[in-house]
């Protein structure tokens, strides 16, 4: 495990980020509440770019801008092959696939329901894909 994602496994489990999905970040005009996707945690804490507030999802802007996948960036900073976090085995180090035939990104755990800390442990144990060229998936 990386210095960056370090990073991102404390910040996962300090309690210090609600839990969203379906985008990196949602904040609420009405109130300072703001939910995150693990992915969005990640960028918050890179101090690669800043968040513009938008109406379906904030887009996290930088030399590119987001609202669902990790921006370039941030992706180079963890050292991650593709800007889902691509979820590899840990003996043979192949991309897992779901049974849709889709590959499990950290971006599909959060959105079915994995807890921060859960997806925090998959960080831990080094089954995120490494790489600086983008994935094939």
């Amino acid at each position: 495990m990386n210095e960056a994602e370090s990073k991102l496994v404390e910040a996962l489990r300090s309690g210090k980020y609600q839990q969203g999905r379906q985008v990196l970040r949602n904040s609420f005009l009405h109130t300072s509440d703001k939910f995150y996707c693990c992915l969005g945690v990640a960028c918050e804490i890179s101090g690669l770019g800043h968040w513009e507030i938008r109406s379906i999802g904030d887009s996290f802007v930088e030399e590119t801008d987001s609202r669902t996948s990790l921006t370039l960036n941030v992706r180079k900073w963890l050292h991650w092959s593709h800007e889902g976090g691509l979820v590899i085995h840990p003996v043979t180090r192949d991309v897992l696939m779901s049974a849709d035939g889709g590959p499990i990104t950290l971006m599909r755990l959060n959105d079915s329901e994995f807890t921060f800390p859960q997806i925090a442990d998959i960080i831990q144990a080094n089954m995120i894909e490494h790489g600086e060229e983008p994935s094939s998936f």
